[in-house]
């Protein structure tokens, strides 16, 4: 009795935290798009978009130790963003420019 309980919780807790991995994780892409009122970008990615929500936790790498800030976002640059979910939005952690893209600046 206990094997097919102790089994089922094993798998309800894999089944969580592979939905939360999908739900948040690392995406790669190019910025399509780029709202300053809302403080959100689009990625195009492989095959899909994401839309992303900055707040004052994001942090920007330009390269590997210069740290960027939002107005280096640009439509045309290639990004990796690592990412959360929170209350139904994508909530960007980290966005690194993968790319020295000049880019349209921001409308």
């Amino acid at each position: 009795m206990r094997k097919p309980l102790l089994l089922s919780l094993v798998l309800l807790l894999a089944l969580a935290a592979i939905a939360a991995a999908a739900a948040g994780g690392a995406q790669a892409g190019t910025v399509t798009k780029i709202d300053d009122a809302a403080k959100t970008f689009t990625l195009h990615g492989h095959h899909k978009d994401w839309t992303f929500k900055a707040n004052d936790k994001t942090t920007y790498w330009l390269g590997a130790k210069t740290q960027g800030s939002w107005s280096d976002l640009r439509v045309g640059t290639n990004l990796r963003v690592v990412s959360h979910e929170e209350g139904g939005e994508i909530v960007a952690d980290k966005v690194h420019v993968l790319a020295d893209h000049p880019g349209e600046n921001h409308p």
